[in-house]
């Protein structure tokens, strides 16, 4: 008989649909501690870019529109959107791996499809960090801890 030493990272897989068709498969490991810090350092400085973007768009937007009712600027506004687009592709590439943001998001630069992808994989970060709060908060634990001293 042979002996299997069988272990679970963690790894989460989830397929990629973006317009009803199956784009891949994106893997992450939100239970693994140095992974985790990596994706909540992202979202501390993703938070951050945003306000700075959106004080940008802000002064942007104050300068008036044309007879048609387009914003003088549009071609600005654009440019700075995809700017912003850019640099969270190359964040999410960063974390999750080279050519993730082309699989998740193909060639559109939409900031509504960064909020989707960000709104479907924190649940899995937040369930992980919740279990592994419980191991040391439970009242299991508690006792265990009291044993101890």
């Amino acid at each position: 008989m042979e002996n299997i030493l069988q272990i679970n990272t963690g790894i989460v897989s989830l397929a990629i649909m973006r317009d009803r068709k199956d784009t891949g498969t994106l893997s992450f490991n939100p239970t693994d501690t140095l992974f985790a810090e990596r994706f909540y350092a992202l979202l501390g400085e993703l938070q951050k870019s945003l306000n700075d973007y959106k004080a940008r768009g802000i002064e942007l937007s104050k300068k008036g529109f044309d007879q048609d009712g387009v914003p003088v600027n549009v071609e600005e506004q654009i440019a700075m959107q995809i700017q912003l687009c850019n640099y969270l592709r190359e964040k999410i590439d960063k974390i999750f791996g080279e050519g993730t943001s082309q699989k998740l998001f193909g060639e559109v630069r939409n900031l509504e499809i960064y909020q989707q992808f960000f709104d479907g994989i924190l649940p899995f970060f937040q369930q992980a960090r919740a279990e592994k709060v419980a191991k040391y908060t439970t009242e299991a634990s508690a006792k265990r801890n009291r044993r101890k001293k």
